[in-house]
């Protein structure tokens, strides 16, 4: 059960940093729009 916690933990981190990526990305392009 503790091996379980850990492995849906990082899936929620790893979730957590694609979706800050994307965030990121989207931001940069909209500030290259407004440039």
């Amino acid at each position: 059960m503790n091996t379980l916690s850990v492995k849906v933990d990082n899936i929620k981190i790893k979730k957590l940093a694609i979706d800050g990526r994307i965030l990121i990305e989207e931001l940069r392009e909209q500030a290259q729009n407004i440039q």
